[in-house]
Order: structure tokens, then sequence, then C-alpha cells
């Protein structure tokens, strides 16, 4: 389970709890040769040092737990008895927008950790992620076309996108033409005419509402001060 929930959660199953008895593994031989009902059960898990039942996990939790027990159940059913092993089992899953419900952080662990657990398995996948799209390696990934195309081309990309940030990803690869809101273009533009007019106060006044909402590590805000302090300094030496 840790593949798949970053060691931060410490996410990991704790017990299965009966009205008489708990087991404590999974791993256990009894649970399959002494126990015939699971009628009467809760299974527990430990989050950040605290118990949760099933019911209690988010979506994001139940949707992954969900796809990891159909890929366990199917290996038991399809597989040969020498092949149960999950780490031995081989054929072809599929699933459909892998990153559904899934917070960032696992949508980036998502990949390698399913490789991990299922290492002879084939999964295609589908998803609108840009953070699963940048873990994937060279070949693995093949860009659907518009569905109002005649021919397809299903080729599998030869880049690598490792390399790429989610905001180019999702501009180039995901055809998501405006990131910004309209409030920070406007802004923009607006500071871009009063550093041309060399409008020293307004630009000041500007600036102050593009940090309300902006992070403290934008880049554009930086400039913008470098620029001000410039204009400023130009203005007081032209006094001078």
């Amino acid at each position: 389970m840790k593949f798949l929930f970053p060691e931060s959660d410490d996410f990991s199953f704790e017990k299965i709890e009966f009205s008489d008895h708990q087991i404590q593994s999974i791993e256990k031989k009894s649970i399959s040769t002494k126990i015939d009902k699971f009628d009467d059960c809760k299974v527990v898990f430990k989050i950040r040092g605290e118990e949760y039942y099933l019911e209690d996990l988010s979506t994001g939790y139940i949707s992954l737990l969900t796809i990891l027990i159909n890929i366990v159940a199917w290996i038991e059913i399809i597989n040969p008895i020498q092949s149960k092993y999950i780490t031995e089992a081989v054929g072809i899953v599929l699933i459909d927008e892998i990153d559904l419900h899934l917070h960032p952080k696992w949508q980036i662990n998502i990949r390698d950790g399913l490789l991990k657990l299922f290492p002879n398995l084939q999964f295609i996948l589908t998803t609108h992620s840009p953070y699963i799209i940048q873990r994937c390696r060279k070949g693995e990934i093949i860009f659907l076309p518009e569905i109002n195309e005649k021919s397809f081309d299903l080729e599998p990309s030869i880049e690598k996108f490792s390399g790429w940030n989610i905001d180019e990803i999702s501009r180039s690869l995901l055809l998501v033409k405006n990131l910004e809101h309209s409030n920070y273009k406007n802004l923009k533009n607006r500071i871009a005419n009063a550093l041309a007019e060399r409008n020293g106060e307004l630009i000041k006044d500007l600036l102050l509402k593009l940090e309300e909402i902006t992070s403290s590590e934008n880049s554009l805000v930086a400039k913008i001060k470098a620029r001000l302090n410039w204009i400023l300094d130009e203005d007081n030496n032209d006094k001078d």
C-alpha cells in the first residue's frame, strides 16, 4: 500500500473486526481456512496513527481500494493456482479515468505503484491528469484524436514528458487554452499599461491588488517590483 499512498499519509491495513475476535493481518492463512462467513465483520485501516472503518474513508481512498480489490479478485478468478500471487499474475487491466477522485499526490504515485504491485500485468488507462502524463515513460502515452476526425493514429508518443511542467502539459497536450483567471489576466494588462506610462502610483496600487490574488512565489510580482523601483529611482534622479 505504501507504493500507492505516500508515506506521509501513513495508510495501512490494520485488522478485521468480528463480533468475537480480530484478524490482524490479511496475509494470515486463517482468513481463508478458518472463517466461512464475513457477514458480521468490519475492516479497519490506520491513517496517521488513527483507526478508521471503511465507511469512514474518503472517496479517494475508497476509489483506489476498489481498483486494487477488483484487480486482486480478477487475478484469483482467471489465473491458475500457480499464478495467483499478484507479483506473478499476467493479464491486461483496463481502467477508465484512473485519476478520478484521486488527490494530485496520489496521481503522481499511481503509475509506479501499480507496476510495483502487479509487475507482470499490462495496464491500459485513460486520464486527463497532467500529473499522470508527467510520470509516464517514453512509448507509454497515446493521445486520442478529436472524435469528429475520420482517421485515427494510435501510435504511442515517442516523447518524454518528465521535464514538462503541469501548465505546459495542460496547454500543449490537453489543449486547455486559458489557464489564467480573468481577474489575474486583467490586472496583468493594466499593470503593463501603467508600466508603459511610467505611472508609479498606479503601478503600486495595482501591485497591491495583484499580491492579494497571487502566491508568495509568483515571479511576476518580483519582476514588477523591480521594474517599479527602477522607475521610481529614475524619477527621483530626474527631480535632482
